[in-house]
C-alpha cells in the first residue's frame, strides 16, 4: 500500500493481496474443468462465496491490530 503498488491501486488499499488471491482463486474455479461447485444453487453459492472472503480476509493481520 505505502509503495503504492497496483495491487493496492486496484483494490483500494484493502487487504489488497488477499483480494488479489481471492480474486484469482474465483476465476479459476469459474472455469467449468474446476469448478467442483457447480452443483450448488445461486443462495448455497452466494453463502460459500460469503464465507470464503470473510476467512480469507481475515488473515490480513493488519485488520486485528
Amino acid at each position: 500500500v505505502a509503495t503504492k503498488d497496483e495491487l493496492a491501486l486496484r483494490y483500494n488499499d484493502r487487504s489488497p493481496q488477499e483480494n488479489h488471491h481471492l480474486a484469482a482463486a474465483f476465476r479459476v474455479l469459474a472455469a467449468p474443468p474446476n469448478n467442483f461447485l457447480a452443483h450448488l444453487g445461486d443462495g448455497e453459492w452466494a453463502r460459500m462465496r460469503r464465507c470464503v472472503i470473510d476467512l480469507v480476509l481475515a488473515t490480513d493481520m493488519k485488520q486485528h491490530f
